[in-house]
């Protein structure tokens, strides 16, 4: 140890410990680079949602929660895809015959699809109700869609674990500040 080292009140063992932190930490940023993630981005409009419903070509996996989203958040996000605002990404596997398993956005695909099926109103109609042209602004809504091609149940999941918890949810207090300065603004 040299004196430069005992001046800084360095023991050999905190150093070798973190040589050995670091060690690893590079190691498995290496061994992270192998299992590099593959995907593409497509924006889909609502109608391709609809007809992947239809043909049974998505599905819910079992490492999902339920149905969580009450009315009005169901009602926003139909609002939100009528008047051409962002709803968030969508993330799909595709299991490489042409069935999409629902990663990410679960909430809002099935609140899509019970819209088109008339399961709730907004603005007091369901959608069988709606003039033709609010019909067709809805249905040619476009999505953000990520769709990767993993094999493994395992990395599927990573995927899922990562988007979820990676943020930290709001506070209510933050939650009644936003919805204070969004009413201001009218």
């Amino acid at each position: 140890m040299t004196t430069e080292s005992k001046e800084k009140g360095d023991t050999a063992k905190n150093v070798g410990l973190d040589d050995v932190h670091k060690d690893y930490l590079q190691e498995r940023a290496m061994a992270e680079l192998d299992k590099r993630v593959e995907y593409n981005l497509y924006n889909f409009p609502i109608t391709n949602f609809l007809k992947y419903f239809e043909n049974n070509q998505l599905y819910v996996p079992d490492y999902q929660r339920g149905l969580v989203w009450d009315d009005k958040q169901k009602e926003l996000l139909v609002e939100s895809i009528i008047i051409n605002m962002p709803i968030g990404n969508i993330f799909l596997n595709d299991d490489r015959y042409c069935n999409y398993e629902i990663v990410d956005g679960q909430q809002r695909l099935m609140a899509i699809w019970d819209f088109y099926n008339n399961k709730f109103t907004w603005g007091g109609l369901f959608f069988k109700e709606l003039p033709y042209e609010i019909r067709i602004r809805f249905e040619m809504g476009v999505v953000a869609t990520y769709i990767t091609t993993y094999k493994e149940r395992k990395d599927i999941i990573e995927l899922y674990y990562r988007i979820n918890w990676a943020g930290t949810e709001h506070t209510l207090d933050e939650l009644i500040a936003i919805d204070k300065k969004r009413k201001e603004g009218d």
